[in-house]
């Protein structure tokens, strides 16, 4: 649950870093924020997710193991 807070936080933090490099920055610092910035948004989604509903990913993960098998 720690890991999925911690998704949260880092997403926005990117998307903060993103967004003042964009506004801010010039040549290779605006282009890193543009990269930046749907990653985050992605991060932040995911962790979002994941503490609402914890087990999400755990059908997928069981059927992963089946089709290995």
């Amino acid at each position: 649950m720690h890991f999925h807070i911690g998704m949260v936080i880092i997403g926005l933090i990117m998307v903060s870093f993103a967004f003042w490099a964009i506004y801010y920055g010039k040549g290779y610092l605006e282009k890193l924020g543009g990269i930046i910035a749907p990653l985050g948004v992605l991060i932040t989604i995911l962790g979002s997710l994941l503490l609402a509903v914890p087990g999400f990913f755990f059908p997928l993960k069981e059927m992963i193991a089946e089709f290995l098998k």
